[in-house]
């Protein structure tokens, strides 16, 4: 899906272009199609000399040719993301609000991975954090290589478990045969 990412530019340019590209990275990577209006004119207010009214209509065009809007966590602050919500309301335009989104439409024989869709959960609930609270210590790598991490630990100790079980249902199956015998006798 096309989809359309809105949220505030003005006030904290650098972080807000920022958070804008993190939830961009994500979508791509979740299959989806994504317009960062952050980044297509990141910075043209040094250079180029129009009004802000004329990047909201400009970015009204961009968003009626998507599928669906995503609304980061501060939107409502952004007078420009609140009348990107208006018109989505008006033209039907699905909306969600970060970290929900769309699913990706998956090839017909793939589907996500249990694990990869709790990474993807994650990572999403993690970029959040970081938008809503400007602290990058909430970002992938580092605490998604420690799930995964945790995950596999788990994994390894349910397989002993499992192995465990085994072992001792067949135990079990020798002294109920045996217990068996000793009745017969």
């Amino acid at each position: 899906m096309v989809i359309y990412i809105a949220g505030p530019y003005r006030g904290d340019v650098d972080t807000n272009i920022a958070n804008a590209r993190k939830v961009a990275i994500e979508l791509w990577e979740a299959k989806h199609a994504p317009i960062c209006p952050h980044l297509n004119t990141a910075h043209f207010n040094d250079d180029c000399n129009i009004e802000d009214d004329d990047y909201i209509r400009g970015d009204l065009k961009i968003l009626a040719k998507c599928d669906a809007a995503v609304f980061l966590p501060n939107w409502k602050k952004s007078a420009g993301a609140t009348a990107e919500h208006n018109f989505c309301d008006t033209q039907k335009i699905p909306i969600f609000y970060w970290p929900d989104y769309p699913p990706a439409k998956h090839e017909p024989n793939r589907q996500a991975h249990p694990i990869e869709d709790f990474l993807l959960r994650a990572n999403r609930r993690l970029t959040t954090g970081a938008i809503e609270y400007g602290d990058d210590s909430y970002l992938y790598n580092d605490v998604i290589s420690e799930i995964e991490e945790e995950l596999i630990d788990v994994a390894n100790w349910s397989y002993l478990q499992w192995v465990k079980m085994q072992r001792l249902k067949t135990k079990i199956g020798r002294l109920e045969k045996h217990v068996s015998e000793i009745k017969e006798w």
